[in-house]
């Protein structure tokens, strides 16, 4: 795990692998040059759990911070972590069994609900666990299945790649990409990992959206060539990218595509104040200008508070399953009481 300035979420990131059900592991954390406190608390954690090594350095940015890591590691597996993020406790335990019993498996992801700053659900992906649509999904770069800090990787795969991790942006996608030359890559189904967007986090400034999709065309288009494991080739591909102006456009997530008005009844709802929500829904606009989610939300907002927030949490949850058989796996953990709990973020 790599830490940059993450003070308000690193503490609830670490305390989550700390209370993993698989706890033989070691922990490192690198300090990135943080100036908001940050290293304080990791250092706070390391003096109470020996299993914790934090290392602190001036800022180098993810990519190298990951490398060095890679190269102090220890273990047959590398899991990584991102700082705002949390893991739920059965995360390691199934992805080392998941890896134990698919020798063909380079890296295994899970099943991930996003949250916000709150740690309220905002979306969520259960990825199917079929190798050769994953694989398919990466190769014609339709889209990145895999959640970069939920995965659990071999390590041996890793190092026989120099460097691990190449690009500041999308350097997960590249790494999927070179892996996929000799092995698979997998999901574990169940929602075992929650990935929180906030406005402090790099996934929500859309100024890099240009960016990250101008680099991951850049290595399908190494790749296509037959140039991907070219070293020099990825250098001067990256000083191109950086040297011109870019005018590729990604799609856009999170409240990047809400109305003004809109983000504010999502943060109504989201705060709990359903009172507000309704009044505001009758101002301006008619009700039936509403987009879906909103009238949803409006729908909701007649519904206790508690309730309100549950049945959203399932229905973001639920609409994101599209085979018949991820919709029964996802209910029997909701049954089983394996979903959103209402804990701490």
């Amino acid at each position: 795990m790599s830490v940059y300035n993450n003070r308000d979420f690193v503490g609830a990131a670490i305390r989550s692998i700390l209370s993993q059900s698989f706890s033989d592991f070691e922990f490192l954390i690198t300090d990135d040059g943080s100036t908001d406190g940050s290293s304080a608390i990791l250092d706070e954690f390391a003096a109470g759990d020996d299993r914790i090594r934090v290392f602190h350095q001036a800022n180098k940015g993810l990519t190298l911070s990951l490398n060095e890591m890679i190269a102090r590691s220890c273990g047959a597996y590398i899991a990584r972590m991102d700082a705002d993020d949390v893991s739920l406790p059965r995360r390691f335990e199934d992805q080392i069994q998941y890896l134990g019993t698919h020798a063909r498996c380079a890296v295994v992801g899970t099943g991930y609900l996003v949250i916000d700053a709150q740690g309220r659900p905002i979306g969520g992906v259960q990825a199917y666990d079929n190798s050769r649509s994953l694989r398919k999904r990466i190769l014609v770069a339709s889209g990145n299945p895999l959640c970069h800090g939920s995965v659990m990787m071999r390590r041996d795969a890793l190092i026989s790649l120099d460097p691990v991790y190449r690009w500041q942006y999308s350097q997960d996608f590249d790494l999927w990409l070179r892996l996929l030359a000799a092995w698979d890559v997998g999901v574990v189904e169940s929602v075992l990992y929650r990935f929180r967007w906030h406005d402090a986090g790099l996934h929500a400034q859309s100024a890099l959206y240009g960016l990250r999709y101008a680099q991951r065309k850049t290595v399908v288009d190494l790749m296509n060539q037959g140039r991907l494991f070219d070293n020099e080739a990825c250098t001067k591909a990256v000083m191109k990218l950086y040297d011109q102006p870019l005018h590729i456009s990604g799609p856009t997530r999170g409240s990047d595509y809400m109305s003004v008005r809109e983000r504010r009844l999502n943060a109504l709802f989201l705060s709990g104040d359903f009172r507000a929500l309704r009044q505001a829904t009758r101002q301006g606009e008619p009700v039936a200008n509403l987009s879906c989610k909103m009238a949803l939300l409006r729908l909701l907002s007649f519904l206790p508070v508690s309730w309100g927030h549950a049945a959203y949490d399932l229905m973001v949850r639920l609409s994101c399953l599209a085979p018949r058989s991820q919709r029964r796996l996802f209910m029997r953990e909701v049954m089983a009481g394996a979903g959103w709990d209402g804990g701490e973020a």
